[in-house]
């Protein structure tokens, strides 16, 4: 065992780990009922994420399997819109949350686990998109004359996504993301994207022009108002 000081400023003590939970291995949607487990609030009374993540940092699986219940599908979303590819972002979603488990020495329950999940869930796509035979990591945009019949520039703004999926590189589409679609701050996406916080910026700002001008303004507007 080894002290870890916690965001209270408080030492605790972090224990071993016991093994993989089989919750992680087996179940796709971890449900947990309310009340309590070993005297812990959960669902019912949804314990905060800071407290979660103390836990976990202290070596309690059951904390563990909540911070998946809670992370699964956003992580899964994020690693669908990094790699294009549903069935290997769920491949990586349990490598993802397997390498988290096994790296708690590591994890520092000041910061936000959500950040520290994604930054491990990127790193472990990197890896994978370099390992492809197939890799293509492109940053420019179609031509002209393909997206004159694209499908993506004529769907309503209920598609936007869908839209923004087909103009813009990997990377721009999973910043977009990140920001919008999870909410995440420009200084989370730079880590969890390996970036600079400027790097961030510059990526946001080409998407965002790049679809003003590819697609319809009166889309994007409906799209804002939502």
């Amino acid at each position: 065992m080894r002290s870890r000081k916690a965001s209270s400023g408080k030492w605790t003590r972090t224990s071993k780990l016991a093994p993989i939970p089989q919750a992680l291995q087996t179940t796709t949607n971890t449900s947990v009922s309310g009340g309590t487990i070993n005297g812990h609030p959960k669902q019912g009374s949804e314990e905060s994420e800071t407290n979660l993540a103390q836990r976990f940092a202290n070596g309690e699986s059951d904390a563990f399997e909540e911070l998946v219940r809670r992370h699964r599908s956003k992580l899964h979303r994020f690693l669908t819109a990094y790699l294009r590819n549903a069935s290997d972002a769920e491949d990586l979603v349990q490598d993802t949350f397997t390498r988290a488990y096994r790296a708690l020495d590591r994890y520092d329950p000041s910061q936000s686990f959500t950040t520290w999940l994604f930054v491990i869930g990127r790193r472990l796509a990197a890896n994978e998109k370099r390992r492809r035979a197939r890799m293509r990591e492109s940053h420019e945009e179609l031509p002209e004359e393909q997206l004159e019949h694209d499908p993506a520039t004529r769907l309503d703004a209920g598609s936007l996504w869908d839209a923004a999926k087909a103009i813009l590189s990997e990377t721009a589409y999973a910043a977009l993301w990140l920001h919008y679609g999870e909410e995440q701050s420009v200084k989370d996406i730079a880590r969890i994207l390996g970036k600079s916080v400027t790097g961030v910026k510059v990526t946001l700002f080409r998407a965002r022009r790049t679809l003003a001008g590819k697609l319809d303004p009166n889309l994007l507007a409906e799209s804002a108002a939502r």
